[in-house]
């Protein structure tokens, strides 16, 4: 921690080191001018300290390291198994026939973990949100007859329990990134988490979602770029550089949503290729049998015939 005093009176020096003394249980304390280096024994400190440090009369401003911001997920370093992964299917799950017949040929494909979105969080309320509960015997049909790691997004602490039977992986979507009490329950649950970066989150932030998981119990989590978009633009785009910063600070997994964060079908073929080109983890895609005749976001899924395409030019 860098404490960047207002003066270089000792006074003030005094009275820091006499505040820390009385706040800490163990740390060592270096002057430099009007500034001061507080190491702590117990990272977990920093961050606690700091809201109280800044109210401090003769204090200026606080500055933390990413080991004092994210001490739990810097102390984990492991993301689960590494590879090359690969989370594919449809947007929703929309209806038996169409969901039982894409996870058979993506299994056959290699394919393990699919995509099993029940809730779909849209942005008209008019929209299809969903099959919900009902979706649920879908999924588990599928998963029986084909086996595989199926994924959906968890929008409700509520949801949890009913959705932890069916599910192996919980996904965390851009929108609930900030949902701070969402995230601790999540990381009650065991199950491997696939946390996205909410638009315009900085790494920072981003991070520090992950450490609510981390110091909740969750050991397996992969982070997830969303993408971001520019003032006035339609569409995001990867954020490469922070993807890339995320997975050497945290040791985590990355992957990209490449479906969400291009324009397209025809963008999202070469990103995919850019993702792992990149060095990064894997990607995350939807693909449709029919994409005119999706539910939801049809314009944007990738057919299956051109995903079997991307597979091979991959050759993953």
């Amino acid at each position: 921690m860098l404490i960047k005093l207002k003066s270089e009176s000792e006074k003030d020096k005094r009275h820091l080191r006499s505040y820390l003394e009385k706040k800490s249980r163990n740390f060592k304390i270096k002057f430099a001018f009007s500034c001061a280096e507080a190491i702590f024994t117990d990272k977990t400190e920093a961050a606690s300290l700091a809201p109280k440090l800044e109210a401090l009369d003769f204090v200026e401003e606080i500055y933390l390291s990413i080991e004092e911001n994210v001490p739990f997920l810097i102390s984990l370093k492991s993301g689960g198994k590494k590879g090359f992964l690969i989370v594919a299917g449809p947007c929703a799950v929309e209806n038996e026939e169409t969901y039982i017949k894409t996870v058979k040929i993506l299994r056959k494909w290699g394919i393990v973990y699919i995509r099993g979105a029940l809730y779909k969080p849209r942005r008209s309320p008019h929209t299809f949100q969903g099959l919900k509960e009902l979706g649920v015997p879908l999924v588990e049909k599928a998963r029986k007859r084909y086996g595989g790691e199926f994924v959906t997004e968890i929008l409700s602490e509520n949801d949890i329990k009913k959705m932890s039977r069916v599910f192996d992986v919980f996904q965390v979507g851009a929108r609930n990134m900030r949902n701070y009490s969402l995230l601790r329950s999540l990381g009650k649950t065991g199950k491997k988490i696939i946390l996205k970066r909410a638009r315009g989150a900085s790494l920072d932030e981003w991070l520090m979602s992950a450490e609510y998981l981390v110091k909740e119990g969750a050991r397996d989590i992969v982070l997830c770029e969303r993408g971001d978009a520019g003032p006035g633009a339609k569409d995001s785009g990867i954020n490469f550089n922070i993807a890339m910063k995320a997975g050497n600070i945290s040791g985590l997994p990355v992957i990209v949503d490449v479906t969400h964060s291009s324009g397209g079908p025809e963008y999202s073929f070469r990103s995919a290729l850019a993702t792992k080109a990149a060095g990064l983890g894997g990607f995350m895609i939807e693909t449709h049998i029919s994409p005119k005749d999706a539910y939801v976001d049809g314009k944007y899924a990738l057919p299956l015939k051109k995903f079997r395409d991307l597979i091979k030019t991959l050759d993953v």
